[in-house]
């Protein structure tokens, strides 16, 4: 089963704690937020909210980022088994085109932040789309994202039932 992701960047680790609290406030389980982030430069919310930290390290310079979220297991599993596992293959391989990649690439290598949030279903896919426009968050996609690591499973929430809604314009 894909899971529909979100993918956007936060200017600092201060915008990505804003983009996080108003996603918790409007109801969005933190248990499928992600964060990439700086390893030097930790937002405060992978503190209180976001589970877990897993170093990777980015091709071109070799400096490292940090994940935490559900998220970092899909990377580790990607990153164990490719034979030169980088950010950019391991971002392909959760649907994102390779020019998509290459961009939040450059974005963490700029000391910036990139999240990622799984939406249940389409209102709340609307409700993250709606607060990271908001808030100012840049580089919004959403992509359709292959199965969670086995190990992730335990951390997903379950899908909650509500109306479909439709986000194309009329």
């Amino acid at each position: 089963m894909s899971t529909t992701s979100v993918f956007a960047t936060a200017s600092s680790t201060i915008h990505a704690d804003l983009i996080i609290v108003a996603l918790k406030r409007v109801g969005i389980p933190t248990t499928g937020i992600s964060i990439l982030y700086p390893s030097y430069s930790r937002p405060d919310t992978v503190m209180y909210w976001v589970d877990g930290a897993t170093q990777l390290t980015l091709s071109p310079t070799g400096e490292t980022v940090t994940v935490s979220g559900p998220l970092r297991f899909a990377l580790d599993h990607h990153r164990a088994h490719s034979d030169f596992p980088s950010l950019v293959q391991g971002l392909r391989s959760l649907g994102l085109s390779e020019e998509q990649s290459y961009s939040f690439e450059a974005t963490l290598l700029e000391d910036r932040v990139v999240l990622c949030i799984e939406a249940a279903d389409e209102s709340e896919l609307a409700l993250i789309f709606h607060i990271l426009h908001h808030i100012g968050a840049e580089k919004i996609v959403i992509t359709e994202t292959a199965p969670v690591h086995e190990h992730a499973r335990r951390y997903r929430r379950p899908s909650r039932e509500k109306a479909p809604l439709s986000l194309s314009a009329a």
